[in-house]
């Protein structure tokens, strides 16, 4: 096992917490590197910066800077500082746009006491390009070692592209449908509507909500979005929850989360690459959640039917789960999907779950479809009380797709909560790719194929 060499302490875990306000201005110019903070007795002390190349606004002493409220103005969050949340911090209004940019290396911490979050209007754009040596960090502002799933709300995208949730009897139809919820108004016919970019970041303990929210939340989020290498840590909900959309994603990690590792819903039409989650029992000890999955896709769940149905395309996959409360893959409410290069490794509740009419449906005309995949789990193959009345076979159907089989996996420690490592060892098997320029050329199955670690540097899993 390799995965130490992950977790020096991150850089992030020795900020300060002591609360301040601070005007929030924007910010230009090339910053250099933070210095690194000191431990005292009131937890830590105030980030010294170092000096800038050009002129800046001096960062908040002491530390963090406070941002509240609508942001109406573009901001830039300076990584010469880190950032506090207080209560909704919403860039932009519907109508009056807004760009929020976050410089690599920054630090935003959501405030536990006034339930810390941020939410980014539908039109208003959300710039958080770290880079590997240099990620942007979101996290709780409670000290370490006392920082917890749900210390604050999480992160919500709100776009302009198709969602299906105007079949339903619950929200007035318009065409495009578009939902008005006191979060904002998302939902539209942007197909490449950009949201903004999000590459190397890290959302660690977040989910905060009288029903945990997810760490990510991407609401009708439009595919000229980018997403590659976002880590969502200990969330109290769900890790990325995809409502809708259009969106892309590369390189998702999501470790221990209380809810469902990835999870779609009303429409999402995107795809995803290099995709791995740890599903434990210790993500949620303090979730109400105990039907949890690595995957959990839907399309409706009032209407199966509803259009533009739920159909993402989903290659090199690892799901390692060691909770008994969950599975790998459930698949359920009227979605499609077409899922190539999975791993599946654990999960006491079962590997395969594939439920409700409409889905099965799916599954026999070939629009739900899984090939080139492996199942290691006790129980591979969910058996619902659908599948009996319709006759549906779910072990024949997986094992009669391209290249699938049930076998073991060897994973170097995707189990470990404290240092996973999805890395299979040995031989994973092919994977045969779609002709589509999005996906990258892998030719084995799993999240990291040809023993790379696209996580090392930039990624951590604290366990407080």
């Amino acid at each position: 096992m390799i995965g130490p060499r992950r977790l020096p302490l991150p850089r992030w875990a020795s900020l300060c917490v002591l609360l301040c306000a601070c005007e929030a201005e924007e910010r230009s110019g090339k910053m250099s590197d933070s210095a690194a903070a000191t431990s005292s007795d009131s937890g830590t002390a105030p980030v010294t910066s170092t000096t800038s190349t050009t002129p800046t606004t001096p960062p908040c002493d002491p530390q963090p800077c406070v941002v509240e409220g609508v942001l109406t103005d573009d901001l830039t969050l300076t990584a010469n500082a880190s950032w506090l949340l207080r209560g909704a911090v919403v860039v932009g209004e519907e109508g009056t746009p807004a760009t929020l940019t976050i410089e690599p290396g920054t630090v935003i911490l959501g405030e536990r006491a006034t339930e810390g979050r941020l939410r980014v209007s539908r039109g208003s754009t959300l710039i958080a390009a770290g880079t590997e040596d240099a990620p942007i960090v979101f996290t709780s502002d409670q000290p370490v070692g006392a920082r917890a799933a749900g210390d604050w709300g999480g992160l919500t995208l709100l776009g302009s592209a198709p969602i299906n949730r105007c079949a339903s009897d619950v929200v007035p139809e318009t065409d495009p449908c578009e939902v008005v919820t006191e979060e904002g108004t998302y939902g539209g016919d942007v197909l490449d509507g950009g949201e903004g970019v999000l590459r190397f970041v890290q959302i660690a303990f977040a989910g905060q909500g009288e029903t945990p929210r997810a760490g990510l939340a991407l609401w009708a989020v439009g595919s000229g979005t980018e997403l590659d290498a976002v880590q969502v840590h200990r969330s109290a909900g769900d890790g990325v929850h995809f409502v809708g959309g259009t969106v892309d994603a590369k390189r998702l990690l999501v470790t221990l989360p209380g809810d469902d590792g990835i999870d779609w819903e009303a429409g999402w039409t995107g795809r995803a690459q290099f995709v791995a989650v740890q599903q434990s029992s210790l993500g949620a000890l303090s979730s109400p959640f105990r039907d949890q999955q690595a995957i959990e896709g839907d399309n409706l769940i009032e209407v199966n039917e509803a259009e533009p149905v739920s159909a993402p395309v989903l290659a090199n996959l690892t799901l390692a789960g060691s909770s008994e409360e969950a599975r790998c893959v459930y698949l359920r409410e009227g979605t499609r999907a077409t899922i190539l290069g999975l791993l599946a490794v654990g999960c006491g509740s079962g590997g395969l779950d594939v439920d409700h009419d409409v889905t099965l449906a799916h599954a026999l005309d070939g629009s739900l479809a899984i090939r080139s995949s492996t199942l290691d789990v006790v129980n591979p193959f969910v058996i619902d009380p659908i599948q009996i009345v319709l006759g549906f076979d779910l072990e024949a159907w997986f094992l009669a797709q391209e290249g699938n089989r049930v076998a073991e996996v060897s994973l170097e420690s995707g189990v470990d909560p404290e240092f996973p490592d999805f890395r299979s060892v040995g031989e994973a098997g092919s994977v045969t790719l779609p002709d589509d320029p999005f996906f990258e050329a892998a030719s084995e199955r799993g999240a990291m194929p040809g023993g790379v670690d696209w996580s090392v540097g930039w990624s951590a899993t604290p366990e407080s």
